[in-house]
């Protein structure tokens, strides 16, 4: 059986480590009423393979956030996830806020 991640494999494994960066999901968006995307990439997926970047955070309990980033070349929104240690929730908030005042998501979308 695999081993959960954790917050202390965290901080034994990568002490040096401030912030994982990540996409937020596997796959651009998928057709609103699927559930899920079947193929990434051309790899068939189950239902959770959009979600291998996050995971470990919500296994571990890592704060982490999830901002937008810029859209992809056929327009569709692209997400990022930023991911720290225990006790970084202030950070990562800090983080976004300064994001959002560098690249106002609202000024990505048509209008």
């Amino acid at each position: 059986m695999a081993s959960r991640p954790s917050a202390a494999g965290w901080r034994a494994s990568s002490p040096a480590t401030d912030l994982i960066l990540t996409p937020a999901a596997a796959a651009l968006p998928w057709p609103a009423g699927t559930v899920a995307p079947a193929v990434i990439d051309g790899q068939a997926v189950g239902p959770r393979g959009h979600a291998v970047f996050t995971n470990f955070a919500n296994l571990a309990g890592l704060p982490g956030i999830a901002l937008p980033g810029r859209p992809s070349v056929s327009g569709l929104p692209i997400g990022f996830q930023l991911v720290g240690p225990t006790g970084a929730d202030g950070l990562l908030c800090a983080l976004a806020r300064e994001w959002e005042a560098a690249e106002p998501w609202a000024a990505w979308q048509e209008g």
